[in-house]
């Protein structure tokens, strides 16, 4: 019996203890109204970006654009229209035949696809740019290059293919 309200005694002075550091609040520990939303700001400020929706054209490294339903992925490919036009964009979707896997690095996306038994000839790149946001795109119909950019500046791997030596 002695043991037990020992044990009793013992843990009614553990909840004491408990409580009273649980409830007692310094008015330093509560932030201000101001203080609260500098600090949301600052928080907000130093949070990563958001991932954009294209951030999705990582998962199709080294596959088939066929294989992903590429050409009817509408993040890019609204994009794409716009940059290089109605005609483009309409030839490109009836002649986009053979495709090669699609590749991703932690900077570009880079989709490439030609005529059928016509690909020297007949061919299309897309790049998107990651860092930049910006689409580039090549057209080449029956040997004719176009090269579009969405900020009008230059990707080396649309000046080499551009050239032919991709």
């Amino acid at each position: 019996m002695f043991h037990q309200a020992k044990l009793y005694t013992i843990f009614s002075l553990w909840v004491a203890t408990l409580l009273f550091f649980s409830c007692k609040q310094n008015a330093t520990d509560v932030p201000s109204q101001e203080n609260e939303t500098t600090t949301t700001e600052a928080m907000d400020m130093t949070q990563a970006p958001q991932p954009s929706v294209l951030d999705t054209l990582r998962t199709f490294h080294n596959k088939y654009p066929r294989d992903v339903n590429f050409l009817e992925f509408a993040p890019l490919m609204d994009r794409v229209h716009t940059l290089i036009g109605d005609e483009n964009f309409q030839f490109m979707k009836k002649t986009w035949g053979t495709e090669a896997p699609m590749e991703a690095t932690q900077s570009q996306f880079i989709a490439w696809a030609c005529e059928p038994h016509n690909c020297a000839a007949t061919n299309f790149i897309l790049i998107y740019d990651f860092e930049h946001d910006n689409v580039y795109a090549g057209v080449r119909k029956e040997g004719v290059a176009q090269t579009f950019s969405e900020d009008g500046s230059s990707s080396e791997k649309l000046n080499a293919w551009e050239a032919d030596k991709m």
